[in-house]
């Protein structure tokens, strides 16, 4: 049946209909209950499986050692299956993070970072196959003393590099570390420091883009206070640093968890903006999800809700953005929704 005069959107928002739903129209994808968390949705290549994080002990995995583990299912809903085993993965806490990135079409592999054994960087065939450990965070720089702790991984396009994110312990910083960007091949090998964190830059979560020129992640500059992260870019070599948001502007928008659009033209962002790139949000306000031009001077809201949405990821064909959800100003267990994306 060919449906006359209604645009793609349209045929969007009709589905979503089917499935519980919030007022801006997310559809909830993934229910959890009592402490059980999912969290980082990412779109496999050809956007027809989700695969995200699920804890057992709340955000993050709560206290502890992290009870978690990656799962798939289809990207419209359905049955999740665990792809990461604790019984038999070293008891690895796997979290994966950035959309598309996070899953390489020519690898066949998807590519995480342990959470509750070694801080390293893995990665594993979707059907759960062929686990490989490709840092040694160990033996890392500063061990044994002060090893890194090698964090939120992405594929170069060609599936052939992985840039991650190694955090070191810093007593100035308010949450106890500050971030380099690193870059490894994917087979595993010599780790070469892309971008260095200092007391005055704390550089995280790399995503690298989806033509392989760029790669964006989140810089504050005063690493001792909390917040305050801009989105930048920089090029591979470790040249062309750019800043995207808080250009000029006094403001914390609450940037965080970005990604790509398939297209390279936007950057999903978990943010609070007001009117606007410059503007900003109210004091008691919580991110929500926001496309944010790939120069950073145009803003587009997505989810309007009273809840704290995060981690966004577009699906491949651009039609809908994934994203972690849960109630305003706590740390309770997050669901994953998904939302038509807005005209833009």
């Amino acid at each position: 049946m060919t449906l006359v005069g209604i645009s793609w959107f349209a045929v969007a928002r009709l589905a979503a209909a089917a499935a519980p739903a919030r007022s801006d129209g997310a559809e909830l994808i993934y229910a959890t209950s009592g402490t059980i968390s999912a969290q980082n949705p990412a779109l496999s290549p050809d956007g027809t499986t989700l695969i995200f994080t699920r804890y057992t002990n709340g955000y993050d995995g709560g206290a502890g050692t992290p009870k978690g583990g990656l799962y798939s299912m289809p990207s419209a809903g359905g049955t999740a299956t665990q792809i990461t085993n604790l019984s038999t993965d070293k008891g690895l806490g796997a979290t994966n993070v950035n959309g598309l990135a996070t899953w390489n079409v020519f690898a066949n592999l998807v590519t995480f970072a342990d959470t509750a054994a070694d801080a390293d960087i893995w990665t594993i065939a979707p059907d759960g196959s062929a686990l490989r450990r490709v840092t040694d965070a160990a033996n890392g720089p500063g061990a044994p003393d002060n090893p890194p702790a090698y964090q939120e991984p992405t594929f170069s396009p060609d599936g052939k590099t992985i840039v991650f994110e190694e955090d070191v312990n810093n007593g100035t910083s308010s949450d106890g570390y500050v971030g380099s960007i690193d870059i490894v091949p994917a087979g595993g090998g010599a780790v070469r420091r892309l971008l260095a964190g200092s007391d005055t830059s704390d550089n995280r979560l790399p995503v690298w883009s989806p033509d392989g020129t760029r790669i964006l992640f989140q810089r504050r500059t005063t690493p001792s206070v909390d917040g305050g992260y801009r989105l930048f870019t920089i090029k591979p070599d470790g040249t062309g640093l750019t800043q995207i948001t808080g250009v000029g502007s006094k403001y914390d928008n609450l940037d965080s968890d970005a990604s790509w659009s398939p297209d390279g033209k936007w950057i999903l962002d978990s943010a609070c903006y007001g009117n606007g790139p410059q503007t900003p949000c109210p004091d008691d306000a919580e991110p929500n999800i926001f496309l944010v031009s790939a120069d950073g001077t145009k803003v587009v809201r997505v989810t309007t809700s009273n809840t704290e949405d995060g981690a966004p990821a577009m699906s491949p064909d651009g039609r809908w953005i994934y994203f972690e959800s849960h109630k305003k100003g706590d740390n309770s267990p997050t669901q994953i929704w998904r939302i038509a994306t807005p005209p833009h």
